[in-house]
């Protein structure tokens, strides 16, 4: 982001290559290799325990958007607003996937994301 929010800095083409799913992994990997007994350890395992909480909130986030357009689609009376609604509901599953299935779902994974976690693991 260059909004000002220099600490925003996301790593969009890691989080479109891996997907969350792909970074909670490399998440877990780098914690399965700490050392709680050396003090800068337990800050990193901190560091990462908070991104992996991050992580999981984002994903739930996303899903209530997507549960979101389903419910809207479903009492949508125009045809073509629903038929949209139902694309963004399947674009913002489809974000899960070790990484985005088709440029809308990309698109929406980098608008969904502005959080500093993905350039640091």
């Amino acid at each position: 982001m260059t909004s000002g929010d220099a600490h925003l800095a996301v790593n969009f083409p890691l989080l479109l290559e891996k997907g969350l799913d792909g970074l909670r992994e490399k998440v877990a990997e780098r914690r399965s290799h700490i050392n709680l007994t050396v003090l800068e350890d337990l800050h990193g395992e901190q560091f990462l325990k908070a991104i992996d909480i991050v992580l999981v909130a984002v994903s739930e986030h996303i899903e209530r958007f997507a549960a979101l357009a389903r419910e809207m689609a479903a009492t949508e009376t125009r045809e073509s607003r629903r038929d949209e609604l139902l694309t963004i509901a399947e674009k913002l599953r489809s974000y899960r996937p070790p990484a985005a299935a088709d440029f809308l779902a990309g698109a929406a994974t980098m608008l969904l994301h502005p959080v500093d976690f993905a350039d640091r693991i």
